[in-house]
Formats: C-alpha cells, structure tokens, sequence
C-alpha cells in the first residue's frame, strides 16, 4: 500500500483560486491523497468549492498558524504537504515529494 498523504492548506476568502489549487491536487500522477480545508471564516464561497471537491473542510478562528498546526493534527497521513490556497503542483509533484521523502525528513517545495 502506497503511504497516505495529507495536503493541508489553510484558507480564508480564497474562491478565486481555491478550485485551481484543488485541481491540481486532483490530477496528480500519486492518487492516495487526502486533501484539507482548515478555512478561517471565509465569507465567499471558499468551503463550498471545497466541500464540492470532496475535501474535509475545517473552520477556525485562528489565522495562517493556527489553521497549519490543525490541519496537521486532523492529517491521517504518512506525510503532510503544507499549501497555500493560490499555489499549484505539478502533475508529478506528491510522487517524486514520496520517493524523496525515503532519504530526508523533510522538503521545501519552490
């Protein structure tokens, strides 16, 4: 079995580029994935996209930090990915990010 990966990316009115963020995620060559919305009071339609892209969607209070150290304890995953709602990967990025993963204890992604 693959490991899991947990994408947590932390939100707050991010409709206009949450949905290209989810899609990238969706299409990666690496499929066991999941994926979290730890969302900071959105007002647009943020958690929507994100709930209708089949993402566990937490709301929070708390701001950038708050929301990251969340979604890392709500992460069932082997390995976290941290992104941001306005980043976007690569269709390789989660499975070449796992076979280095077996070498270091951790990467930075540009």
């Amino acid at each position: 079995m693959k490991p899991l990966v947990s994408v947590v990316i932390p939100t707050r009115n991010s409709s206009k580029t949450i949905e290209e963020c989810l899609s990238t995620i969706e299409k990666q060559s690496y499929q066991n994935i999941e994926t979290i919305i730890i969302d900071s009071k959105s007002t647009d339609d943020t958690t929507e996209i994100a709930t209708a892209k089949g993402c566990k969607v937490i709301s929070t209070d708390w701001k950038l930090l708050g929301a990251r150290y969340l979604g890392c304890k709500a992460a069932a995953g082997d390995y976290i990915l941290m992104l941001d709602s306005d980043h976007v990967l690569v269709r390789d990025t989660v499975e070449r990010s796992v076979r280095l993963f077996e070498a270091y204890d951790m990467l930075c992604l540009e």
